[in-house]
């Protein structure tokens, strides 16, 4: 894991971005990105509370797109792969990735599943979109391709493709774009592919009151662009819906913050991700920036000592092969 992790850190190397600057905002009037296609130009961005994030009027993609967020999400990609591995059910999944295959990662983000995935299988093809040029640009294996793509839009390589992922999208789709994202990924697997999801809830369990508030606050901006801040039981059923057979399903409580190597990182993983946003949460709260961020870090310093947990839901499916190529919208 230690090659993996530096040569990620390599490709998280400051580029340059077009950039406008912003002052706080309001938590309405805080578009902040999202999810659409933007073809080979670079997106554009804006400063806010120090932070860049991307500007795609199409999108409702809440987070930072600057090198601190692919800091964060180069180590959530671990923390990811140390719960459940980077394959799903490695018993089905470990011999097609023995074969010459084609492999898209939607949403890849600065590419962290694809670096490490494409060391240790150098014979398939690993393709890579996100709406944002957050991926490697120069240094990456022979096998990686990366462009800028949309979940809901045909991939811009041309290809389908013997197995996709797409993980972490909670923050990127709104509640009613969920059923074409997984039609999209249908139509663009091929007959007997696979396909991994992996979606964790942005509800936690808890008892402590900064982390309920910080909660609260993060599902209304969520549910203020149309997101469904808790969609992970209804994957599966969105996933038949478009004509996948549910191999695999789990739902798994996981502690955070308790103080093992895996929840300590995951709390410093969502303080990390709580502070990136919290001008958006202060004005939600009626509070400055300033105590905004104090209440973040006793949240995530709370989450321990009240033994918190949060929803973590997987899911492998396959498109059946003698499916037709492509499914209609649900």
């Amino acid at each position: 894991m230690g090659n993996a992790r530096s040569a990620l850190q390599r490709n998280s190397a400051k580029g340059k971005r077009e950039t406008e600057p912003t002052k706080a905002m309001s938590a309405s009037s805080g578009s902040v990105p999202g999810s659409a296609y933007s073809g080979a130009k670079a997106t554009q961005s804006r400063i806010i509370g120090g932070r860049e994030f991307h500007t795609e009027e199409k999108s409702v993609y809440v987070l930072a797109k600057d090198d601190e967020e692919k800091d964060r999400l180069h180590e959530q990609h671990f923390l990811i792969k140390e719960t459940f591995g980077n394959l799903l059910q490695p018993q089905i999944l470990e011999p097609i990735f023995d074969n010459s295959i084609d492999v898209y990662d939607v949403g890849c983000g600065p590419g962290s599943w694809i670096l490490d995935m494409a060391t240790e299988y150098p014979h398939v093809q690993f393709f890579g979109t996100d709406i944002a040029d957050t991926f490697p640009e120069s240094i990456y294996p022979k096998n990686c391709h990366f462009s800028l793509g949309n979940v809901l839009e045909v991939n811009p390589f041309g290809k389908t493709f013997d197995f996709i992922q797409m993980r972490y999208f909670a923050v990127a789709l709104r509640e009613n774009e969920w059923d074409d994202a997984f039609v999209s990924m249908y139509n663009q697997l091929k007959p007997g592919g696979y396909f991994q999801s992996l979606e964790p809830s942005i509800l936690m369990n808890t008892s402590n009151t900064d982390l309920n508030e910080i909660i609260s606050a993060f599902t209304k901006l969520l549910a203020a662009k149309g997101q469904d801040y808790d969609i992970g039981p209804k994957i599966v059923g969105k996933m038949k819906a478009a004509g996948f057979e549910v191999i695999h399903e789990n739902k798994l409580e996981s502690p955070i913050g308790w103080g093992n190597k895996i929840s300590t990182r995951g709390a410093e993983d969502m303080r990390m991700l709580y502070l990136s946003i919290a001008p958006f949460l202060a004005s939600l709260l009626n509070i400055d920036v300033e105590e905004c961020t104090a209440k973040i870090n006793r949240a995530v310093d709370s989450m321990g000592p009240t033994k918190t947990t949060v929803n973590l839901w997987s899911f492998l499916a396959r498109k059946p092969l003698e499916a037709p190529a492509s499914s209609s919208a649900v």
